[in-house]
């Protein structure tokens, strides 16, 4: 399985293209994660480089037509407040990679939307230095 999945990364999608799948995963991953940097409140839980592994992981799971089990998170708010961001990514990647990675009709921005849900984060609400004192009781703190 790892060999087939080696094989697939270092190779190209048609005979037609010089372009190897890891080179067209990895500018797609670059897409998404310009999206995910734009977003203030977003954050990775796992470091970029093994989310990228996880992509490619991914991309090759879904080309095969396997069926990809994470362990998906219920959360609505993300999938609510995200889905259109990824709906607009996956066309832009689609007319980009059409004919590449992407001629099974079973693949959807869904599917990336999954995917992003696993590893990334909305962030807390970090207060800024100046809005300290407005949430601290200083006659209540003892020092």
């Amino acid at each position: 399985m790892i060999n087939n999945f080696i094989k697939w990364l270092y190779s190209t999608p048609s005979k037609w293209s010089d372009t190897r799948n890891i080179d067209i995963a990895n500018e797609i991953f670059e897409l998404f994660m310009e999206w995910m940097k734009s977003i203030e409140d977003l954050h990775l839980i796992i470091p970029e480089k093994d989310l990228l592994i996880h992509f490619y992981n991914l991309i090759y799971n879904l080309g095969i037509n396997k069926s990809i089990d994470y362990n998906v998170k219920d959360d609505q708010y993300f999938f609510l407040k995200y889905h259109e961001d990824f709906v607009d990514l996956f066309i832009k990647i689609k007319e980009i990679y059409s004919s590449n990675l992407f001629n099974n009709n079973n693949i959807t921005a869904d599917n990336f939307l999954q995917f992003f849900n696993n590893y990334i984060e909305k962030s807390d609400e970090i207060y800024e230095d100046d809005d300290i004192d407005y949430y601290l009781d200083y006659d209540e703190c003892l020092f």
